[in-house]
């Protein structure tokens, strides 16, 4: 489940990872190359459910900013 801080409601947090999953589904759907490490890694937006699954979320290397510079990651 997901870490709730003191004084934030559950659904405070749902609503978090409903707008990364949001966000997440623009980068795929712009072809933006996040979303090609996200292929790689087999993760799609809807398997970020909680604050366990941001772990599959891949990480952007400076090789990755440099491959794609300058407008590629914008």
């Amino acid at each position: 489940m997901a870490r709730v801080k003191k004084n934030e409601k559950l659904c405070d947090v749902e609503a978090k990872y409903v707008g990364l999953r949001r966000i997440l589904q623009q980068l795929v759907d712009r072809k933006h190359p996040y979303a090609k490490k996200m292929k790689e890694a087999g993760v799609r937006p809807e398997h970020i459910r909680n604050y366990a699954d941001l772990p599959l979320l891949p990480c952007t290397t400076k090789k990755d900013l440099l491959n794609n510079y300058p407008t590629g990651w914008l």
